[in-house]
């Protein structure tokens, strides 16, 4: 009969393995805040938020605490029950619950250890010094009727991440950005939440690596890198060494932090299209004497911010990826002569040309083409103005061909060519043409495309040799009117000298 009774008990423990019970919040128990106030072993303090309690039974099944699969073996050994064996455990020894449980161990850890009640544990899970940890405190044994030990009683919590704190909170690295490794005060998990974008970090579950990439700037840089666990943050102040050989003046590349350029070295540096990211110029800049190989391909962004680049003996760039915006670009005096195709920002556009102006001469001798911006334009350009002298067997004002659906809006180009030049005006056939107009004295067609409306040329001195739907002609006053204009923008995008002079771009004159 006692032998029954006790099967009988031992059935209903079993049946509680799984058992679970929260802090109940109304007895008072505070989140455990992290702040700096030492906690002793003996010291009375309240079950941290998120305190689980559970049972175990010697020689029975695993118990999980999300990635911690737990049990206690015969010998009354805590053990892990992971498939490949990923648990360490270490004993803080004896405490009063599971909130004086503060900090982690640097040493001590095993496979397996002895379950005492009263004492508190550390456990971790993982490997290649990615850790995740749990506390647990074993409040008393399960005991039989006779006094058998048939498991404990075991609080836990699960993560624990102790309060984040290192051993200095500023790091300064060299211009070629070796890491350097910063240990923590006392062990702890973290993520980093955000660093700049030239800086690199590395998880250690001891500390933290911090390093760089090359600074390539004249400046010295400065960050913050924050990292954070369920406790609290703590930031690092990163500063960088100056470059010896800047290729750039400042920043990082970046949207909120776009390389600087100051100097005409550092402005053709970009051409090679060894370097994409955000660009912005400081001052106008002079690359009489410089030269490179046509440019290479193009994918960030360019913002001249409407300063000048004067002397320019070659193209910029050969594809335009990226958005290229606000430069008043001035061709060398003696001009631009290529025995090719020529333009002055690309040879393809597949990205966005805005707020741009072209001034100067560009001659292509023979049969080949010559462009105030780009030869083939397969995405947009708006907001331009180019006043050119062109000579080629081809000749146009921003684009002379289409490719792939090119759009040009809100431009308008002064030509200047000879009687044996085949002119198109704004732009060849294939793009969309949309509130343009052109001026200067020629003999072709002023907007050579089919697919155009609200565009304009004086007719006065072009003569056009192809009437096309949506393209007008106007006398020299006429064209000095705003009435002139139908559908134009004249509130935001255009202005005009009523009158006096043919309407410019806003974006020109601020």
């Amino acid at each position: 009969m006692k032998k029954n009774y006790l099967l009988w008990l031992i059935s209903i423990v079993m049946s509680m393995t799984y058992f679970t019970s929260c802090t109940d919040p109304d007895n008072g128990d505070e989140p455990d805040t992290g702040d700096d106030t030492e906690i002793k072993p003996t010291d009375v303090v309240p079950d941290p938020e998120g305190t689980i309690t559970t049972n175990f039974i010697a020689n029975g099944e695993e118990v999980n605490w999300g990635v911690f699969k737990i049990a206690i073996n015969e010998a009354l050994n805590f053990t892990d029950e992971t498939y490949y064996s990923d648990i360490d455990f270490n004993s803080i020894g004896e405490v009063n619950g599971l909130g004086n449980i503060v900090s982690i161990p640097k040493k001590g850890w095993g496979k397996e250890v002895a379950v005492m009640p009263k004492y508190g544990y550390i456990a971790r899970y993982g490997e290649y010094n990615q850790y995740v940890y749990a506390r647990f405190f074993v409040v008393d044994w399960i005991t039989s009727t006779t006094g058998g030990i048939l498991g404990a009683i075991v609080k836990y919590q699960a993560p624990f991440e102790p309060k984040i704190s290192f051993e200095k909170n500023s790091v300064e690295l060299s211009a070629v950005g070796d890491f350097v490794n910063i240990e923590m005060d006392e062990i702890s998990t973290y993520s980093v939440i955000s660093k700049p974008e030239w800086c690199k970090t590395e998880y250690r579950h001891t500390g933290i690596m911090i390093g760089a990439e090359e600074n390539i700037v004249a400046e010295k840089r400065i960050g913050k890198v924050v990292v954070k666990n369920a406790t609290n943050e703590f930031t690092f102040t990163v500063t960088q060494a100056p470059s010896e050989n800047p290729i750039f003046q400042s920043g990082d590349g970046t949207e909120e932090y776009p390389y600087v350029i100051k100097t005409p070295g550092q402005f053709v540096n970009i051409l090679s299209g060894l370097y994409n990211g955000h660009f912005v110029l400081e001052q106008d800049i002079d690359v009489s004497g410089y030269t490179w190989n046509n440019g290479g391909d193009f994918n960030g962004t360019l913002d001249g911010r409407n300063h000048k680049i004067t002397g320019l003996p070659l193209r910029l760039f050969y594809r335009n990826n990226g958005t290229i915006k606000g430069l008043r670009i001035e061709i060398a005096p003696e001009g631009i002569n290529y025995q090719d195709n020529m333009s002055t920002i690309c040879y393809y556009n597949n990205g966005l040309i805005s707020e741009t102006s072209v001034k100067g001469l560009i001659y292509c001798s023979g049969y080949y083409t010559s462009s105030g911006i780009t030869v083939y334009n397969a995405n947009k350009i708006t907001n331009c103005y180019t006043d050119v002298e062109l000579y080629a067997g081809s000749v146009a004002g921003i684009a002379i061909y289409d490719y792939s659906g090119g759009t040009i809006e809100n431009c308008y180009s002064n030509i200047t060519t000879s009687e044996d030049c085949f002119v198109y005006g704004i732009g060849g056939s294939g793009q969309t043409i949309n509130n343009c107009y052109v001026t200067g004295t020629f003999s072709g067609t002023p907007i050579g495309s089919y697919i155009c409306s609200n565009c304009y040329y004086n007719n006065e001195t072009i003569t056009s040799n192809l009437e096309i739907n949506g393209v007008t002609g106007l006398s020299d006053n006429e064209m000095k009117l705003q009435s002139s204009y139908k559908m134009w923008d004249f509130t935001n995008v255009w202005e005009i000298n009523e009158g006096i002079s043919y309407p410019t771009l806003r974006c020109f004159n601020k």
